[in-house]
């Protein structure tokens, strides 16, 4: 028994030409039973989107694999609460070396740790997390938007709008994904995961495919020409199954 993951970003196009990504994820499988997910996306107004990014994905990581999750007692909560804050206290120090703005590096986060009895989410800003059993799919993370367009929270803020989640009951299937998807992924009208989403993803993975393949499919998947014309943002996907055998 052992998760089975894939992972994918591409950029979005500009004039036909790719920019760079301002997106990062890290992946991480710790033994067979427990993954670790993390995914930013660096906001697309600021001169340091990329690195702010890829500092939030590093730092969140490295504090995720810190966590006590054997009895998930309040300080486990308060430590998974306390990384927005960790995640931005890094930033300030970096920008301040390169005598920058921190908000420069301004990033949101979405990242789960996900074992087939146990599932743990933090959120600031934009973004989702989805999991699910068989054939229903349940939003956890549908992300923070302001009152215009593109606004949302990020981990430089001087308040920090945290989200946090945690759940002991069976899953075997999670996905996470920054903005880009949000369109083709979530009714927010109804505030539900679409079906027609999530399930395609779900019974490739239960194919057991070698994990070359998975990520080669979702990399077709993102830059696939029905999915560019509509999404014109960064798009990133995490998706992993619990199988048996």
């Amino acid at each position: 028994m052992t998760w089975i993951t894939g992972a994918c970003a591409v950029a979005k196009q500009i004039r036909e030409h790719d920019h760079d990504c301002q997106d990062a994820f890290a992946v991480e499988k710790i033994g067979d039973h427990q993954v670790i997910a993390v995914l930013a996306d660096g906001a697309g107004s600021v001169s340091k989107a990329k690195e702010g990014a890829e500092i939030t994905v590093k730092e969140a990581m490295a504090c995720l694999k810190k966590l006590d999750l054997k009895n998930l007692s309040s300080q486990t909560i308060q430590d998974l609460s306390n990384i927005p804050q960790i995640i931005r206290e890094k930033i300030r120090n970096i920008a301040e070396k390169n005598k920058e703005d921190p908000h420069n590096y301004a990033s949101t986060l979405v990242a789960a740790v996900f074992m087939p009895d146990c599932l743990i989410g933090i959120q600031v800003g934009d973004g989702f997390l989805v999991s699910g059993t068989e054939d229903e799919y349940d939003l956890i993370f549908s992300g923070k938007r302001g009152e215009y367009v593109n606004e949302t929270s990020f981990v430089t803020d001087e308040t920090l709008d945290i989200q946090t989640f945690v759940q002991r009951e069976p899953i075997n299937f999670v996905a996470l994904a920054t903005d880009g998807l949000d369109h083709v992924a979530i009714d927010h009208r109804l505030n539900e995961a679409h079906m027609g989403f999530f399930k395609p993803f779900d019974t490739f993975l239960s194919e057991k495919p070698d994990k070359e393949l998975i990520d080669s499919e979702l990399k077709s998947f993102l830059t696939s020409d029905r999915l560019k014309q509509r999404s014109n943002d960064d798009r990133t996907l995490v998706i992993a199954k619990f199988l048996d055998g």
